[in-house]
């Protein structure tokens, strides 16, 4: 935690307080200190009552993992919305009160999921763990936050103190010795003694009892080319060896696309080259032969098309005449007959005039004789 300030040490427990009587100039500096509680597995259960002085380091990482799940889970159970430090070393203690080591026996079908069994009581108490996440969570993501809850655990359930814990549980409860040996203090000559694979670069600590079973699969180890070639690589590399660099990789002979059907091993290939050397030109040769008579035939063909277009062309040229010909005819024609017309309408409207200022003049001499029989009828004033 970093350091805080305020005006002197007054209302230490809540950061933003403290006197404000003095004045800026006048300062104090604090920082909170966390001591994380961790259990002395000696005083549990005294270690001189039980063998071995290794387990097996995959049960034990199996065993750790199981234990941070279990208190994470009950965790959520009994302190769904927020966890603090004392409230998980109270479900530490629980945790460890459930295995009862001082009266409990040793199991002889001895497994992880047979040591859960003895967390069952510890781990159902209360309400469904899920159903708590999701209810602090209103109905968020329960698998988010379980994994968060097991980040704020660790710092208070450390992985040091969970693995001597489960060397704890498999002394006591492993009857058959299957994950830790049955000698007192045997010390470094126990087969489940850890052990660096000695591979460069590997990095992978197991007991000393399944080296050989590591060794088979450390993907760091050199091994020989399983085509004996004569080299060796990392066994995570050797896939990558035998496609490209392994002198007896299978090689299809580079005239196989001409006709030669030999596969030989890469090394083999230029013997194989410098043997058959006139059998490939003679593959060759006819190859070209075959070519060359395709290529007449192409020749051919173009010939062909190019004469078929010729023809085309002239045709063409010949229906553009034509047609222009056609085009000239009608256009001429059009041009008679759309004068011929004109005239008519010319000479239709000449005399449509005519005819109409007759008969306006014979309706105006109408119209003035109406007129003056008229002023004969009808009295002037």
């Amino acid at each position: 935690h970093g350091w805080s300030y305020a005006t002197d040490f007054l209302g230490y427990e809540d950061e933003n307080s403290g006197s404000a009587i003095k004045s800026m100039m006048h300062f104090v500096r604090r920082k909170r200190l966390i001591r994380y509680q961790q259990f002395d597995i000696n005083l549990i259960y005294s270690s001189d009552k039980l063998t071995c002085s290794y387990c097996d380091i995959e049960e034990i990482d199996r065993l750790s993992t199981t234990l941070l799940e279990v208190l994470t889970t009950a965790s959520l159970k009994k302190h769904p919305r927020f966890i603090s430090v004392p409230k998980v070393n109270s479900l530490k203690y629980s945790l460890i009160e459930a295995f009862n080591f001082s009266k409990a026996e040793p199991i002889d079908d001895y497994t992880t999921e047979r040591i859960l069994t003895l967390l069952e009581p510890f781990i159902s108490h209360g309400p469904n763990a899920w159903t708590m996440a999701s209810a602090a969570l209103g109905g968020g993501n329960t698998t988010e936050y379980f994994g968060k809850r097991t980040v704020e655990i660790l710092d208070s359930f450390s992985i040091y103190e969970r693995n001597e814990i489960s060397k704890l549980i498999i002394r006591k409860f492993d009857k058959n010795y299957t994950y830790h040996c049955n000698k007192i203090n045997c010390k470094d000559e126990c087969v489940f003694s850890p052990m660096l694979c000695p591979n460069t670069d590997c990095g992978v600590i197991f007991s000393k009892k399944w080296a050989d079973k590591h060794d088979n699969i450390c993907p760091q180890k050199i091994i020989d080319c399983e085509r004996l070639c004569g080299e060796k690589v990392i066994r995570r590399l050797h896939n990558s060896h035998l496609e490209t660099s392994c002198s007896l990789r299978p090689m299809k002979c580079p005239f196989n696309e001409l006709g030669c059907s030999v596969v030989c091993a890469h090394r083999s290939l230029q013997d194989h080259l410098d043997q058959y050397m006139q059998s490939h030109l003679l593959l060759s040769l006819t190859r070209v032969e075959e070519q060359q008579t395709v290529i007449v035939s192409l020749h051919r063909r173009i010939n062909d098309i190019e004469t078929k277009i010729k023809e085309h062309d002239t045709a063409i040229i010949g229906s553009s005449t034509a047609i222009s010909s056609a085009i000239a005819v009608v256009e001429t024609n059009n041009k008679k007959q759309f004068k011929a017309l004109h005239d008519d309408i010319s000479k239709v409207d000449s005399k449509s005039t005519r005819h109409i200022t007759d008969i306006a003049g014979e309706l105006r001499g109408e119209i003035a004789k109406i007129k003056r029989s008229l002023s004969e009828i009808i009295p002037k004033k």
